[in-house]
């Protein structure tokens, strides 16, 4: 799962790039027609819902607001407590590792088919 999640991370990072240097040419560009905006408009919405999911809102939680731990921190939270043990995980540490696949799968799915 922890491959799975950076992969999808490093994905949507190639994608926001992507959408950026399309975005450039669409307003600055006069051949090319304005009714490609929308579509922009579209993705980088599609990526910044994806960015909070993944990372959750930056902003708040910046701003001293209390926010649920992200995506990548409960996968990396949850490895490392069960990794930190000599013994056998506890269903204590499996507990936040499987939420956060049962969040993980239909966050994917849904915007695949997107």
């Amino acid at each position: 799962m922890q491959r799975a999640v950076r992969e999808a991370e490093k994905i949507l990072s190639d994608n926001d790039t992507n959408v950026k240097f399309i975005k450039i040419p669409v307003e600055s560009v006069p051949q090319l027609p304005l009714s490609l905006m929308p579509k922009v408009k579209t993705a980088e919405n599609d990526i910044i819902t994806l960015e909070i999911a993944f990372y959750r809102e930056s902003s708040l939680s910046s701003r001293e607001f209390e926010v649920k731990n992200s995506l990548s921190d409960r996968i990396e939270t949850a490895i490392c407590s069960t990794l930190s043990h000599s013994s056998t995980a506890s269903q204590t540490s499996i507990r936040p590792y499987k939420e956060a696949g049962q969040e993980f799968e239909p966050l994917i799915l849904t915007n695949l088919k997107n």
